[in-house]
């Protein structure tokens, strides 16, 4: 979608080693993740887009994959303790068995 003249300018300022061309890098190889309409597919772009930004060293993006790190670990114990509290619940409730928990499915039917 650019034209000869902005292509030829855009590799000019890539090819240079501006920290401003780095980031803009960055920025869409994220937009290309978000693209994506194949979630496996967005993963693993995301792990080679988590490893070139840390490759680029600027600190701002830097930060930027590091709180996705910290949000990343922190929402896994929080749905890993959702399933135990879940898990919890269905065996005070006397549910631990698949007699008992098609009893319960059956109410409902």
């Amino acid at each position: 979608s650019l034209t000869d003249e902005q292509y030829f300018r855009f590799e000019a300022i890539n090819n240079s080693n501006y920290e401003v061309s780095k980031a803009w890098r960055v920025k869409e190889n994220f937009r290309d993740i978000l693209r994506r309409t194949s979630p496996m597919e967005a993963l693993s772009l995301f792990y080679i887009w988590k490893r070139d930004a840390k490759h680029a060293q600027i600190k701002e993006i830097n930060e930027v994959v590091d709180m996705f790190e910290r949000h990343k670990i922190r929402n896994n114990k929080r749905y890993e303790n959702r399933g135990k509290q879940r898990a919890s619940r269905t065996i005070k409730r006397g549910y631990t068995r698949v007699k008992n928990n098609r009893k319960r499915l059956q109410k409902y039917r």
